[in-house]
């Protein structure tokens, strides 16, 4: 038999068995009373019900069980008759009604007249009880019931109860709707709730959608609090990569801290997916792992698998840990799994172990860190360095006389790689420094003297396999603080002006020959040139990494103005500096030309949060050569609370970049709520992404709408484009059918 002609049939036997044994259950969250009826203005139980302690004339005691009446009369010498007010209390059990007859011989009570039964859990009225005081038995005829925790009520035949924790109803229907509104509604020949297990299980149920029935189910468990091991719901999908989309999970509550998901995935192009999920939260870690194996990908003809571990811990005090482990099979795997545009696009994927230890008197990190290529075309000559290991040292900075504090910093690294040049890298970086700080402002020298020492293996032979080099850095940091009250009202205002002054000096070294390949070529490690912007006005190494230490003579300077309000929060902060070079750079990154520049672009930051609800900021840098934007960006969010969220972004990089990122999620009155987003390439007129949708929320009931587009792999003069439309059935206390939307209604972001 053909392998997806298995699948398929096996995805059917799944949706009869097990499909919807259960209700969905979300692993981080617990139905409340409150979030379910955020839209209903009515009472969920009837308000004649909430006072059930009822005053008596008489009150006696009968099998350990208080009951209080009007009269009390004794009938035969063994039974007795209350009327009026009757009530009967044991432990937090409360049964009331109009006439109650208590059988000694039999031990029962046999109650009549608007019968009212109370616990922790659930309040029942009806017309008749018979209640077994021995064995806390009761049964109601006719019963109406609401099971508080699960925010859930109904109507059933009969229903026996057995102690506090379990009770059988006949002939059941019930609902998370208002009395009055039933748009949803279960119906089913026989409901069982076990508090104890948390546990409700339903035969032979039918739900009902707006009075059409849409789903039968032979069998039905769900969770009347927080989670509970069980199928979920599935979600259904479409996408164009795989087809129709059917995923059918399983989830198993381990523990209060762990958790797990087993998910069979049904792709209508590829086949049967498999999808597994482990999570753990102790004290002082936490962790998760993923699986997901695709036997046999009918169009790749291949198996396909993606892995991942992630684990953060603090194993003891001043200690942290991070572990990083991801695996994939093959290039093309995010291509055809990922709706993410950045994901799909990664070459390298990273796994790490980090040990931490942070103290009082200094800091110690150390790093063991692998990489994964994706893409198979890239030679072993162009792939990262592996760090095995990394030791990094950071002394804080210690007074020793007169004001002068002294503090170093420290690395041991590794670099590994199968083919190509491989070194252990040792950096020294002892600093003084003599600051001077007042309220106006401060001055502070600094000298650094940074040694690095190379043992290399596998360079070509004509040059040392031993190599350092020892540069002095010298730096002069200063700062004024003005400041003065404006626009004088009730609550008041400061502005400041900070001008600020950086001058550095390190000479050249010639770095050209430190490091070299086999082939006698200049290389580098770890070292790059960052994109420059504000805030590397301020950096003594205009290189990242230490393979590459820039040679320097140079004056940053700057100036800030700042508007602050009466309690110190900063409303507004606007920047502006530019470096001034005294001398061209020459030292370069392999292949590099030298900067002879005789000033940077100007670079200017604004940040603003003037009003409560509004955040906005921006970049710029500006080319004086050409007197143009070299690079900028804009943003602005708004929230006028958590279902009024505005973005509104736009990047700009001459002949590279030109982008406009907008989306709001917007509640348009109690019932309604959109979710929209453009995100658009003017450079490549192309629509990177769009999403619309809307959401109808009642009291009992949701239901949401998304249609996407958008780009799954972007190349020059090609791409893969998705276009997906996602249904969504929420009847709440119960069930969600369709593809899972609801995080769009929640951030304004969509995402698979």
């Amino acid at each position: 038999m053909p392998q997806r002609l298995t699948s398929y049939l096996l995805l059917q036997v799944l949706l009869c068995c097990a499909v919807f044994v259960s209700d969905v259950v979300q692993a981080e969250t617990t139905t409340t009373l409150q979030n379910t009826q955020s839209h209903c203005n009515t009472q969920f139980v009837p308000e004649y019900l909430l006072a059930p302690v009822r005053d008596g004339k008489s009150t006696t005691t009968i099998e350990g069980v208080d009951v209080t009446a009007d009269r009390a009369l004794v009938e035969k010498g063994k039974t007795y008759r209350f009327e009026g007010n009757v009530q009967l209390r044991q432990d937090n059990q409360i049964l009331n009604a109009k006439e109650a007859d208590y059988y000694q011989d039999e031990d029962q009570v046999h109650a009549r007249g608007s019968i009212q039964f109370y616990t922790g859990k659930q309040v029942i009225i009806g017309e008749k009880a018979r209640v077994n005081l021995e064995t806390d038995e009761a049964v109601i005829e006719q019963p109406e019931f609401w099971l508080l925790e699960s925010h859930l009520r109904g109507e059933a035949e009969s229903v026996d109860i057995s102690g506090q924790n379990t009770m059988s109803l006949k002939d059941v229907e019930f609902t998370s709707c208002d009395k009055g509104n039933e748009d949803w509604v279960l119906r089913a020949s026989e409901l069982t709730l076990n508090h104890e297990k948390n546990e409700g299980i339903a035969y032979h149920a039918r739900i009902e959608f707006m009075n059409v029935p849409f789903i039968y189910l032979p069998y039905l468990s769900f969770p009347l609090k927080g989670r509970k091991t069980g199928f979920l719901v599935p979600s259904f999908g479409d996408s164009t990569t795989s087809g129709y989309e059917l995923n059918v999970p399983y989830y198993i509550n381990i523990a209060p801290n762990r958790d797990a998901t087993i998910s069979p995935k049904y792709l209508e192009k590829r086949g049967l997916q498999y999808i597994a999920e482990y999570r753990y939260l102790h004290e002082n870690s936490a962790g998760e792992m993923n699986i997901e194996f695709l036997p046999d990908d009918d169009l790749e003809l291949d198996d396909r698998f993606y892995g991942s571990y992630e684990h953060q811990g603090k194993p003891a005090e001043n200690w942290t840990t991070d572990v990083v482990y991801t695996y994939v099979s093959d290039a093309n795997y995010f291509d055809d799994f990922s709706n993410n545009l950045t994901t799909s696009s990664l070459t390298h994927i990273e796994r790490h172990l980090d040990v931490n230890y942070q103290a009082t008197i200094g800091s110690v990190k150390s790093k063991v860190q692998y990489f994964q290529t994706v893409d198979d075309t890239i030679p072993e000559t162009s792939r990262p360095y592996q760090r095995r290991p990394q030791f990094q040292f950071a002394l804080n900075p210690v007074e020793i006389g007169n004001g002068v504090e002294t503090s170093a910093n420290a690395e041991y690294v590794n670099f590994y790689r199968s083919v190509g040049t491989k070194a252990i890298r040792t950096d020294l970086v002892p600093q003084v420094a003599w600051p001077y700080r007042v309220s106006a402002g401060f001055v502070q020298p600094t000298l650094k003297f940074r040694h690095t020492r190379y043992d290399l293996n596998d360079q070509h032979p004509a040059f040392e396999s031993k190599t350092s080099r020892t540069i002095p850095q010298f730096s002069l940091d200063s700062g004024l603080f003005f400041e003065r009250n404006v626009f004088k009202t009730e609550e008041g205002y400061i502005q400041t002006l900070e001008p600020r002054l950086y001058y550095l000096y390190v000479p050249f070294r010639n770095q050209d020959n430190l490091i070299v390949d086999p082939n006698g070529n200049s290389m580098t490690f770890d070292s790059s040139l960052p994109q420059f912007s504000f805030a590397e006005l301020f950096r003594d190494n205009r290189f990242s990494g230490a393979d590459r230490i820039g040679d320097a003579n140079q004056l940053s300077a700057s100036v800030t103005s700042r508007f602050l309000s009466d309690s110190g929060d900063e409303l507004l902060s606007a920047s502006i500096g530019q470096i001034l070079y005294f001398e061209d750079r020459e030292v370069t990154l392999p292949n590099g030309s030298v900067q002879t520049s005789k000033q940077s672009d100007v670079a200017a930051e604004l940040v603003a949060s003037w009003k409560q609800r509004l955040d906005a900021k921006a970049s710029v840098l500006w080319d004086e050569e050409i007197s143009k934007v070299y690079r900028g960006s804009l943003q602005f969010r708004y929230q006028h609370d958590r279902d009024k969220i505005a973005h509104l972004s736009y990047r700009y990089e001459r002949k590279a970049i030109k982008q406009a990122d907008i989306s709001a999620l917007w509640r348009l009155n109690p019932q309604w709520k959109a979710v929209w987003r453009w995100y658009y390439s003017f450079l490549d007129n192309k629509k990177m992404e769009n999403v619309i949708g809307f959401e109808y929320e009642s009291c009992c009931w949701a239901i949401r709408l998304v249609q996407r587009d958008y780009i799954s792999d972007f190349e020059v003069g090609d791409e893969t484009r998705n276009k997906s439309l996602w249904l969504q059935l929420e009847l709440k206390g119960m069930a969600s059918v369709g593809k899972k939307v609801d995080k769009a209604f929640e951030t304004g972001r969509f995402t698979d």
